[in-house]
């Protein structure tokens, strides 16, 4: 659970024998809202034994016997794995469709964000038929997991990160009610965590930059519907000119730009002319959003009291 601070030697001085686990990191289920891991970072040092793999071969290997009778119906099904047909993606990632590429363009690329919601759109897949939720693969991962040789037979279980999912589909609870795309809203949530990746990508037409006293307001609220007047008057009209549905809300640097001190944020705008900081959470993590959001406050204040703000 602790390794060695030193190659062999524990904190109390004692010699065990293995692997320097100082490189290895241990990732319990509190840190991150999930579930517990090792994790070490291997490094091949030398080339596997036999030929590289190519097209060809990769076929081949898969039409060997034992496997080439069913290999046609496992390919229109979803692939191999092991030699056995899997269901529809399962543990696939495909390209979001195109009606959902093009939605997502022209709702976060108004403003100058087009060219690169286009580029963003490149590594955007779903796991489902319907498409109920968009995840974001990088450029390096969609490499050696989607387009590279023999991907299909690889079981990739989670990568990515979840960017929006279907308002009418949303798994779990999350604070302040929320609900169902009514109010003519964008058919698509954006998530907590895809705020954090969109905001390299979308334009200006869906980004709010807010000072530190309206991103207190909304962190203080958290799941709280809280008026536009309660906001200062640039934000509040900005908010105004928006049709409802998520926004990107990011803290605004003085200067212009925007502020690392909060990460962006995924806020809601009601149709009833409201903001709303609406963050899901999976069952038994419901505390949660309110300990992220406290922590954020606290990096706030104390950049105020130095006299960052």
């Amino acid at each position: 659970m602790w390794p060695p601070v030193a190659s062999g030697v524990t904190r109390l001085g004692v010699r065990v024998r293995g692997p320097p686990l100082r490189r290895c990191v241990r990732l319990v289920p509190q840190d991150g809202d999930m579930g517990g891991f090792f994790a070490a970072l291997i490094r091949k040092v030398k080339p596997l034994r036999g030929p590289s793999p190519t097209s060809e071969g990769v076929s081949t290997a898969m039409k060997a016997p034992g496997a080439s009778a069913i290999v046609p119906r496992a390919m229109a099904i979803g692939g191999l794995v092991g030699g056995v047909p899997r269901p529809p993606l399962e543990h696939r990632y495909v390209p979001a469709p195109e009606e959902v590429l093009d939605a997502l363009t022209r709702e976060w690329g108004g403003g100058g964000g087009g060219d690169a919601m286009r580029e963003m759109c490149a590594c955007l897949f779903t796991r489902s038929t319907s498409c109920r939720r968009v995840t974001y693969l990088s450029p390096g991962i969609k490499k050696m997991c989607v387009d590279a040789i023999g991907a299909e037979r690889l079981k990739c279980v989670w990568s990515g990160v979840r960017v929006w999912e279907k308002r009418d589909d949303v798994r779990g609870g999350g604070g302040g009610g929320g609900g169902g795309g009514g109010g003519g809203a964008f058919p698509y949530r954006l998530t907590k965590e895809g705020a954090v990746v969109l905001a390299r990508h979308a334009g200006d037409a869906r980004r709010l930059l807010m000072p530190v006293r309206d991103v207190k307001q909304l962190l203080r609220d958290l799941g709280a519907d809280v008026p536009l007047k309660a906001f200062t008057p640039a934000v509040a009209n900005a908010a105004r000119a928006m049709t409802p549905g998520s926004v990107l809300c990011e803290l605004k640097k003085v200067g212009g730009g925007s502020d690392d001190a909060c990460p962006p944020l995924a806020v809601e705008l009601t149709p009833e002319g409201t903001l709303r900081v609406e963050w899901r959470y999976r069952k038994g993590l419901e505390g949660a959003p309110k300990a992220a959001a406290a922590a954020i406050l606290r990096k706030l204040d104390a950049n105020s009291r130095d006299g960052g703000y």
